[in-house]
């Protein structure tokens, strides 16, 4: 099982969403950002981690959201937002911030899906 952490990250009423790259699985679906958990890491720190890596800013966790397992994928939510920093993308080709009524005008990568219901209710 692969074990991965992804930032909800909000301002406000808004949630920060992040395009998938061409050459990836997924190509072009939207996510939140995150990544694999690496030896001796926590959850927590993987997350910070993968959004100082993917978006050039610090951030601080809220709270925990959700757990979600899809196939091999074992993925852990937290509630962020930005502490520090400016908003680059490293990683992913776009991104925007949505109100959460927006959501369903994205395609989302199949490990988010469950994610994005919860947030819609």
């Amino acid at each position: 099982m692969t074990e991965v952490t992804a930032a909800i990250i909000k301002d406000d009423d808004r949630i920060l969403i992040c395009q998938r790259p061409k050459d990836k699985k997924f190509a072009d679906m939207w996510e939140f950002p995150g990544g694999k958990i690496e030896p001796g890491e926590t959850l927590e720190q993987c997350v910070i981690r993968e959004c100082a890596e993917e978006l050039n800013v610090t951030i601080s966790i809220d709270n925990f959201f959700a757990d979600i397992t899809k196939n091999d994928l074992h993925i852990s939510f937290f509630l962020c937002r930005i502490e520090h920093g400016t908003l680059t993308l490293k990683e992913h080709q776009a991104m925007k911030w949505i109100k959460k009524k927006e959501l369903s005008d994205y395609t989302f990568c199949p490990a988010d899906t469950d994610v994005v219901d919860m947030l819609k209710n």
